[in-house]
């Protein structure tokens, strides 16, 4: 069934700040966009899980436990955050849903403070990163590259989409589903979705819907 926005907004505006590392968008125009969304989408014979969240915790405990496998090793920094999770149990599928412009990147990396950039002269308390210490990233995002003398950024370009390609396929582990991606953006953004995909092991694993 679909979701109640007025109710749900409301419910998120009383979430605490920074409500487990940002797992819920904080841009409230993002929020109001996928609350009207839901709102008229049928999820078919799926679960549908607005923002992962759901009364009962059936799934969003396994989404809190993917993002901490990924995201272990940065405690303080803003997490994966998706506008809702589809899950059709028994065909064994989940979907991840993005809406809105998807902006901001990598906050460490806008900081200097990405381990890669220590071989550019930048200093830096932490020589590793969640997300390419993560057993698998490498295998799942071949294509993906960060060499700043080459101005390759591709992990902080994309940041939120790497985010939830790499959360999601930690959480289709746990539940033991595969997994696929919906990005609901605006007019221009298919190509980036695109470029993004191009960089993973399964492109067409990625959909683009004009929101």
């Amino acid at each position: 069934m679909a979701i109640n926005p007025v109710a749900w907004l409301a419910a998120l505006d009383r979430l605490p700040p920074g409500f487990e590392r940002h797992a819920v968008p904080v841009d409230r125009a993002r929020r109001a966009a996928a609350a009207a969304l839901l709102a008229r989408m049928d999820p078919g014979p799926a679960d549908l899980f607005p923002w992962g969240l759901e009364a009962a915790h059936r799934l969003w405990e396994p989404w809190a436990q993917a993002r901490f496998q990924v995201e272990a090793a940065e405690p303080g920094e803003p997490g994966a955050a998706v506008d809702y999770i589809l899950h059709d149990v028994d065909e064994g599928r989940l979907t991840l849903g993005l809406v809105g412009g998807l902006d901001g990147g990598c906050p460490r990396f806008g900081r200097h403070a990405c381990n890669k950039l220590i071989p550019m002269g930048h200093e830096n308390g932490r020589e590793t990163c969640d997300y390419w210490d993560w057993p698998g990233m490498e295998a799942l995002t071949p294509g993906l590259e960060l060499y700043p003398e080459w101005q390759r950024f591709d992990c902080h370009k994309h940041h939120p989409l790497f985010q939830a390609h790499l959360c999601g396929v930690a959480l289709g582990r746990i539940v033991k589903a595969e997994v696929r991606w919906v990005w609901h953006g605006p007019a221009g953004a298919e190509k980036r979705l695109q470029v993004y995909a191009g960089l993973t092991d399964s492109p067409d694993r990625f959909e683009f819907k004009s929101l």
